[in-house]
């Protein structure tokens, strides 16, 4: 594993020497030389959008998604009743057209976008908003966590126009429904392939799937625009999502002019990208944090003493050198700075789980208190994204200064979290993705009680404090006491540590230096206004 590591880290030092001289070719695939009105110097603009993501998902059913990658590419493609606005905490329409609340709060009442055309030429109507409801309530990727959410029981007023009742009050509602999983989808499609859906994925979005030939899986996939889109069309005619698993290859695409934006970007080529006149660095606040986490179900992480030994033995900044050189914020909390409710009390040498040799030392008085004073080993699996493998080795270093032994492997994405939600799993690294700013996104969702059985609580944690301050903070309406419940909730995390955080993920995407329009939405991204200039 160092060895890979050590390879990859000469290829990138190579890549930031040439980036940081720049390249007389670096942007021949894009736009050229501009004039005034953004055309090349043939005068015509570049309409193909070359992007580079790590994994090809193999699955675009828009319910069973979890990953980023999928979500990168099926939010071109499929929509949501409701959109988060550009400012935090605020929502607009997208299928919906208008919405309004029950006057007892108990169902929401949702105006459809009438003309709204799906890729296969059908009219959305009604139907295929109560069936996407009724899809989605199935699948605990899309629906898990919102138990208020009545899934089976959204009722067609007319074909343009539903009702949502919901089992209680929630002031979490528009929240929900802007989830990334929670999408319209045709219901023709999806009784015509039945299990096979998520290899052909037709939405109502601006770009579409135009032939099955499209998609060489774990090659790349195009997508082309959609001429029937309901809203401004795109400038943009086809998008190339190139997979590469290797960041520092995806990097050299972009500077030989061969991709037009990178998705997943190594820290060691921050630097040389600021610096060069040709490529640009897309920097967004992070909603997504990086994590540690533990089977707490079943020995030897059902007791809190080995997960708060394991915390003593991390030591972040080390992590942070090592694999991110500095470039990134530690995390020390279950929620990032950028979401609602974040609280600092823990930061920097406030952090409990100080890493230095006293605290080695009582590492080990903590796993012999709980009945391994020789340590013990267990299996640490993680998917193949190259940063997770490379903090899993220095994971698996640290603990062994305490006796934890791991048996560490990787697999692809898809079985990988296959084998998280049946929790199959000791201890793994994964990310946890607030998308819409709020912490019952990623708190309730991860850490809840009611969320082990659909699988999305994949540390199968539960502690009834816990849970009672999270179901207080999605029911109230008052700013102050649900900033209140995440605080002592967020303490109360930090002691029982079903998970130990360790980063902040950079959201940091690289570009030509003449692209323009990207908007994040969580770890995705629209591509709808993305241009050339």
């Amino acid at each position: 594993m160092k060895k890979i590591i050590g390879i990859l880290l000469t290829v990138a030092l190579l890549l930031s020497t040439m980036m940081g001289c720049g390249s007389p070719d670096a942007a021949s695939d894009g736009a050229g030389e501009t004039d005034p009105a953004g055309g090349s110097a043939s005068g015509t603009t570049k309409t193909d959008l070359v992007v580079t993501t790590y994994t090809d998902p193999k699955n675009l059913n828009p319910f069973q998604i979890e990953g980023r990658q999928a979500q990168r590419i099926n939010f071109q493609i499929f929509e949501r009743l409701v959109n988060q606005g550009e400012e935090p905490g605020t929502y607009e329409g997208m299928l919906a057209e208008s919405w309004e609340f029950d006057e007892d709060g108990l169902g929401i009442t949702m105006n459809l976008r009438q003309g709204v055309k799906f890729h296969n030429g059908q009219e959305m109507t009604a139907e295929d908003v109560q069936f996407s409801m009724e899809y989605a309530g199935t699948q605990a990727s899309a629906s898990g966590g919102f138990d208020w959410i009545m899934f089976d029981s959204v009722e067609i007023i007319d074909d343009y126009t539903v009702h949502i009742p919901f089992s209680y009050e929630c002031s979490l509602t528009l929240s929900a429904l802007a989830a990334n999983n929670l999408n319209i989808v045709c219901k023709d499609v999806f009784e015509e392939y039945g299990s096979e859906v998520g290899l052909h994925p037709v939405g109502t979005g601006p770009f579409m799937l135009a032939d099955s030939a499209d998609w060489v899986l774990d090659s790349s996939l195009k997508l082309t625009r959609f001429d029937d889109y309901w809203g401004n069309a795109p400038k943009l005619e086809t998008i190339n999502f190139k997979f590469i698993t290797e960041s520092s290859q995806a990097m050299i695409e972009l500077e030989t002019g061969n991709a037009d934006l990178v998705l997943d970007v190594p820290a060691l080529s921050y630097e040389s990208i600021e610096s060069s006149s040709d490529f640009k660095l897309l920097k967004f606040d992070s909603v997504v944090g990086d994590y540690i986490h533990f089977n707490c179900s079943k020995p030897p992480f059902d007791d809190v003493r080995v997960r708060q030994a394991v915390a003593y033995a991390i030591n972040q900044a080390d992590i942070r050198r090592a694999v991110y050189l500095d470039q990134a914020d530690i995390l020390f909390s279950a929620i990032t700075p950028a979401i609602f409710g974040y609280i600092d009390e823990f930061e920097g040498d406030n952090w409990p789980y100080e890493y230095d040799n006293a605290n080695i030392e009582k590492a080990k008085e903590l796993l012999a208190e709980a009945g391994y004073p020789d340590g013990f080993t267990v299996d640490f699996l993680i998917d193949d994204n190259s940063d997770r493998v490379a903090v899993a080795e220095v994971v698996k270093n640290q603990l062994e200064a305490v006796g934890i032994h791991t048996n560490l492997s990787s697999m692809d994405y898809a079985s990988w979290y296959q084998k998280l939600v049946a929790g199959e799993v000791d201890i793994f690294l994964n990310g946890i993705n607030a998308q819409t700013g709020e912490p019952d996104r990623c708190m309730y969702l991860r850490w809840h009680s009611n969320c082990i059985e659909p699988g999305t609580n994949m540390t199968k944690y539960s502690n009834p404090e816990f849970d009672e301050l999270l179901t207080r903070a999605r029911t109230t309406y008052d700013d102050q006491e649900k900033l209140e419940c995440y605080a002592e909730a967020q303490r109360l995390w930090v002691e029982e540590l079903p998970s130990i955080p360790y980063i902040v993920r950079n959201h940091i995407y690289a570009s030509k230096s003449n692209l323009q329009g990207l908007r994040a939405y969580g770890e995705a991204c629209f591509l709808f206004d993305v241009y050339f200039e």
